[in-house]
């Protein structure tokens, strides 16, 4: 660490607070790891009390409470009440000479994060190691500099949180205005004549017979392999991909042209993207290629259909819908010139929102690396 401010020392954790291993009591509120907001300590809403068959631990006003399991590491509670909590958390109380709040900001910062999970161990599910991270050192000013730096951060952090929760907001505004106007235009042609899926187009299962689906047989540098996160990630065309198959890979798979409509039948049912580039992917994805449709107007069709294709996907372990229910479901088939017009019409509001959820986007990457920032100089005494 930098050379801290005059008066600044570094103490080890374990030296200013103490990792709590007391039996929860179950008639308290209980906190689990889905309690625990993401990179913040505001808790919205009191739980009750509740019984849990797992054992706890119990924790107070007193305690911070640190997620030890990853995913769940950076998320932190300083609860206003008494309760018992999951034994993946940490609850840690701290001792005199240091204030609660500073300890929650400390524990969110990036450098404390970054320490943190290098104690993990585990591969399916790392965990903290807390008698490692107890000797991690903080850098601790006097009580009244600890309390001034919390007080101008929790001003800083609300202003910032408000506009992160305004900007979401505006995102997700964003992102429902294409589906408003297609559900209008489709809505408005409902007296457009409909064919089933099959009539109109090519609806076909992708392929990945090669079993273990794994088998780095499968795997080379020649032929895109798309799954159904690329299908979900794609801003309408399917223009990046992490993994490609061999040779060996193609036999047992097949090559979809450019252009293919890509939906998803499998996990995430129901998403759509159109290949940007010729490529594979497993039965988890359809292919459509429409017979005489314009591909896009198609395409947005589609698009309106996954919470329909959803409630129809079968609840078996994971969801999956029928490739056969997806060929008969009905698709409008107006005119040529009406499908391309409106394809084009689509096309043009889509990229428009594309440019707006970036622009939205980089502002809220922006804010998020504000607070980073902030905490960084806080705990270096620049704040």
């Amino acid at each position: 660490m930098d050379k801290l401010p005059k008066g600044w020392f570094l103490k080890r954790l374990e030296e200013v607070a103490a990792y709590q291993k007391k039996q929860g009591l179950f008639d308290l509120p209980y906190v689990g790891m889905e309690h625990i907001e993401s990179k913040t300590a505001v808790f919205i809403g009191k739980l009750q009390p509740q019984r849990v068959k797992s054992s706890t631990f119990s924790f107070t006003q007193d305690d911070v409470l640190y997620g030890r399991l990853r995913p769940y590491l950076c998320k932190v509670l300083a609860p206003d009440f008494f309760g018992h909590c999951s034994t993946e958390i940490f609850p840690i109380r701290v001792k005199q000479g240091l204030d609660r709040q500073f300890l929650k900001y400390w524990l969110l910062s990036d450098n404390t994060t970054k320490e943190i999970e290098s104690t993990c161990s585990g591969s399916r599910m790392p965990r903290a190691d807390m008698n490692k991270v107890q000797k991690i050192q903080i850098p601790l000013p006097p009580l009244s500099e600890q309390t001034r730096i919390v007080s101008k951060l929790d001003a800083l952090f609300t202003c910032i949180d408000k506009s992160i929760a305004l900007l979401e907001e505006n995102i997700n505004h964003t992102k429902g205005l294409m589906a408003s106007v297609l559900e209008e235009v489709f809505e408005n042609g409902k007296d457009w004549k409909k064919e089933p899926l099959n009539k109109v187009a090519k609806v076909e299962r992708g392929k990945s017979k090669h079993r273990p689906r794994n088998d780095q047989k499968l795997f080379g540098d020649s032929y895109p392999f798309i799954q159904t996160g690329d299908v979900r990630s794609a801003n309408k065309y399917i223009d990046k991909y992490e993994v490609c198959y061999s040779e060996f890979g193609l036999k047992q798979s097949r090559l979809w042209n450019k252009g293919t409509i890509c939906l998803t039948i499998a996990a995430n049912i129901g998403d759509v993207a159109i290949l940007g580039f010729d490529a594979c992917f497993p039965d988890s994805v359809v292919g459509i290629t429409p017979n005489s449709m314009n591909n896009e107007f198609l395409y947005y069709y589609l698009k309106t259909l996954q919470l329909q294709l959803d409630k129809k996907a079968n609840s078996a372990a994971q969801k999956n819908i029928n490739l056969k229910i997806l060929s008969e479901i009905d698709v409008p088939v107006p005119s040529i010139e009406i499908q391309n017009s409106f394809a084009d019409r689509f096309s043009r509001l889509e990229e428009k929102q594309f440019q707006i959820l970036s622009a939205q986007q980089s502002k809220l990457t922006y804010l998020k690396a504000l607070k980073s920032s902030l905490l960084d100089r806080a705990f270096k005494g620049e704040l």
